[in-house]
């Protein structure tokens, strides 16, 4: 089957493809010396250099850095276009701002924050042991102009270990001066390859809201995803990757490091999972003694009805000529669910379902968020935007109505505000390219939140 279905719009919905159609092309009017390649070079520079050739655009220059297989995957044509179709919305380019490495095994990442004319774009550059690049990946980001931390808010750097080897960076937020033990959260990002900002494009909710939070007395935990940190080792997993692995693991180890952390109250630690985040949150509650679960864009569905309904909306965005086409795709593939779900472990391992492995799927049926709700006893609040396309109203519902059985579990609906619960720019035909464009979470979130913990006994 072609892979033109949405699955990679999966919640939180950014994940961009190298390929952009019908980008113009570009070129600079002085151009500069290209850097050449030097297997001498230490690492950095080495990566350095590429993105440096990538800002001039010299790109028969980037390919030497090549390895042999990244010139098949990424030949220069196509490496041209993706560049320069992320050039299209970011502008021209400034200056190269920051530079983050970290080690896989024998790989080496190095991620560059570059500033544009009118946003940030992620460079990130993975070089192999023989230093040769094995991989290259775009994305957008904020420009780092940024946000400054709060006055008497503070931030630590810290480093979330689940014994599992796959150590990740965190940061805890938490007021400069606090008068006793402090009420605690561990922040659970949604779906893909996302850092402890939860950046998408230009925007970083999960920064928002530790700040939000910390500036009302209550401290804020969040990391790197163990996607975003170990990509190169994650995908070897392949078909086998469970929410196990990607997320939970990890969230279990998070909560357990504010339990242990002396400045906190153990017994007011809470979840927050955004949405796939939301959606298992119950199930990382289950594994430990969480004070209470804030479900920010969940669903009780499951994951591929979510994605076949993220699916309809997009086709509904594109030409009437490719609708049909596109349509029956997405009613072809959505209708192997049943089988899919009546897979055992290792046939599910074989298959995927819009284009995610079926045992990511199935896996997460086998437990599902309402039946850790129904069986709890623990607060539960549910937020949610009324503008959220990837999540929608029918979701929120589900959750009204386990509220009105459910003992401690409060719902509320924020009119205007989208999937990241900030104020929608799409009108009524939002879409991604809304997070294009920098915003804040609204206030009124974080003061429900601190509002609800603090009512609480």
């Amino acid at each position: 089957m072609k892979k033109r279905l949405f699955g990679k719009w999966l919640l939180p919905g950014v994940i961009l493809l190298f390929l952009f159609a019908g980008c113009q092309e570009i070129s600079p009017v002085n151009p500069e010396p290209y850097e050449e390649y030097s297997a001498e070079d230490p690492m950095a520079l080495i990566a350095e250099k590429l993105v440096t050739n990538l800002t001039r655009n010299h790109y028969a220059a980037c390919m030497t850095f090549f390895s042999e297989t990244m010139q098949k995957a990424l030949p220069e044509k196509k490496m041209r276009r993706a560049y320069e179709g992320m050039l299209r919305k970011t502008g021209a380019y400034q200056e190269i701002v920051r530079t983050e490495c970290a080690q896989d095994e024998d790989y080496y990442i190095y991620t560059f924050t570059v500033n544009h004319e009118k946003q940030g774009m992620l460079v990130r550059v993975v070089l192999n042991g023989e230093k040769r690049v094995d991989g290259l990946w775009f994305d957008y980001t904020a420009r780092t102009e940024g946000v400054a931390l709060p006055e008497g808010v503070v931030e630590e750097d810290v480093i979330i270990d689940a014994g599992t080897g796959f150590p990740l960076s965190g940061k805890l937020t938490l007021p400069a001066h606090p008068t006793g033990p402090l009420t605690a959260v561990v922040l659970v990002q949604g779906s893909g390859s996302l850092d402890m900002d939860e950046t998408i494009y230009s925007n970083k909710p999960f920064r928002d809201i530790a700040y939000g939070l910390a500036e009302k007395g209550i401290a804020v935990l969040r990391y790197d995803k163990r996607t975003y940190r170990y990509g190169e080792r994650i995908s070897a997993v392949g078909a086998e990757l469970t929410v196990v692995q990607e997320t939970l693991e990890d969230a279990v180890a998070a909560w357990a490091f504010l339990h242990r952390e002396a400045r906190m109250d153990p017994a007011k630690i809470y979840v927050l999972g955004h949405s796939l985040g939301g959606m298992l949150a119950p199930r990382i509650a289950d594994e430990t003694k969480t004070a209470g679960v804030i479900i920010l864009a969940g669903s009780l569905r499951s994951l591929v009805d979510v994605i076949y309904d993220q699916n309809q909306h997009f086709i509904k965005q594109m030409p009437l000529t490719e609708r049909a086409a596109l349509l029956k795709e997405v009613e072809d593939e959505y209708a192997r669910l049943p089988a899919v779900q009546g897979m055992s472990e290792t046939e599910a391992k074989q298959e995927t379902i819009f284009t995610l492995p079926a045992w990511y799927i199935t896996e997460m049926d086998r437990y599902p968020a309402k039946g850790f709700l129904e069986g709890s006893a623990y607060p539960v609040l549910v937020l949610q935007g009324s503008k959220d396309f990837q999540i929608g109203e029918k979701d929120f519902d589900e959750y009204v109505l386990l509220a009105m059985t459910r003992p401690l579990m409060t719902t509320k609906l924020y009119p205007g505000l989208n999937h990241l619960f900030m104020p929608s720019t799409g009108g009524d035909n939002p879409n991604t390219d809304e997070y294009l464009v920098p915003s804040r979470v609204d206030p009124a979130v974080c003061e429900d939140i601190a509002a609800w913990m603090r009512s609480l006994p």
